[in-house]
């Protein structure tokens, strides 16, 4: 059997290359199986939701272009939530080291931050996307 290189696969020739074809095709057949496999796996496993919500605040990919409109919605919804959730968590648990700080602070800076999220969301999705090759904490 003689073996040609031609673009990026290999060229079979003489008796028995279909035999060594066949076998060549079965053992890929068998590859992309198990990984489709594995893969399906893998992303049942996955936290969708979660990775749906790291991705908003990276400037370089929060237009979400993988999603439909209703669920980019639904995402920066989730993201305000936490973010109040993440503030009215903040504002109920000081910590210890840091009550004597609190004491002297005005209480109306917690209060306004209730006001100041949504507003604040608002204006980073109306940000330009920035280039994949930028840094996006700049």
């Amino acid at each position: 059997m003689e073996a040609e290189r031609e673009g990026a696969g290999l060229l079979l020739r003489g008796p028995g290359c279909a035999l060594a074809s066949l076998a060549m095709a079965e053992a890929t057949g068998t590859v992309k199986n198990t990984f489709a496999a594995d893969f399906t796996k893998r992303k049942e496993d996955t936290n969708v939701r979660f990775l749906k919500i790291a991705t908003a605040p990276d400037p370089r990919f929060k237009n979400l272009k993988c999603l439909p409109k209703s669920e980019k919605d639904e995402v920066f919804s989730e993201v305000l939530k936490e973010q109040l959730s993440y503030v009215e968590s903040t504002e109920t648990e000081p910590p210890k080291k840091k009550i004597n700080l609190l004491l002297m602070a005005s209480d109306s800076d917690n209060e306004n931050e209730h006001a100041l999220i949504r507003p604040a969301l608002d204006r980073y999705q109306a940000e330009p996307i920035i280039s994949m090759d930028a840094c996006p904490l700049e």
